[in-house]
Parts: C-alpha cells; sequence; structure tokens
C-alpha cells in the first residue's frame, strides 16, 4: 500500500509526498522513484549532473492494469545530494493526461486496489 511521506510544517510542500511504485526513465536509464508528487521526484542517482536547471527529458511509467502507462515529461533537475546518491527534479509541465493517470493511480493505491479504477 502506498503511503504519504509527511514532514515538518516548516518543510510543506505545494504537493503532497508519495512511495507509491513508480520509475522514471533518464538518459536512457530506467531507475525506481523514490518519493514522487504532483510537482517532481526524487531518484538514485549516483552520476555527476551537469546540466542544472536545464530542461531534461524524462519517462515516468505508472503501474496500470497489466502493464505501465508512459507519460513522456520535462523536468528539470533541482537537487543533487552525493551523500545520499540521489537527485530531485521538477516536472515542469503536466498534461492534463498526466495529471488524470497520476492521481488516478494515488487514489487507487491509498484506497487498496489492486486492479484500475
Amino acid at each position: 500500500m502506498a503511503r504519504v511521506v509527511g514532514f515538518k510544517r516548516s518543510e510543506r510542500r505545494t504537493n503532497r509526498r508519495a512511495t507509491a511504485p513508480v520509475s522514471v526513465v533518464l538518459e536512457g536509464e530506467t531507475r525506481p522513484v523514490l518519493n514522487w508528487s504532483l510537482g517532481g521526484f526524487v531518484i538514485p542517482y549516483d552520476k555527476l549532473w551537469l546540466e542544472w536547471q536545464c530542461p531534461v527529458p524524462v519517462k515516468l511509467l505508472v503501474p496500470e492494469g497489466s502493464g505501465d502507462v508512459e507519460l513522456d515529461l520535462e523536468a528539470r533537475v533541482v537537487r543533487q545530494d552525493h551523500a545520499k546518491k540521489e537527485l530531485a527534479g521538477t516536472f515542469l509541465e503536466l498534461t492534463s493526461h498526466a495529471f488524470t493517470v497520476l492521481n488516478r493511480y494515488v487514489a487507487r493505491r491509498l484506497a487498496g486496489s489492486p486492479r484500475p479504477v
């Protein structure tokens, strides 16, 4: 079951984070997402990132029924933690289709439903 990650009041984000399993394809490599929201994502990443604040194409893979829904999006890398080997990105714009898919996925996970809604 998905869980929502909470933070101190001073660290509140615009969008709540979820740990429901999705993946991101970045530079041709598929990586599990550690946590994500409608605003962005955090992934394991141990290479040095050089293109700060530049738009980067990413593919978000969201489990749906018997396969994954692939969402082609643009993101911007906003943070890299070398000690934790993590990279954080923010989505530049979610299409209405991407917004619907992600909202449906979170609602289904929180309800504990294993099948598509």
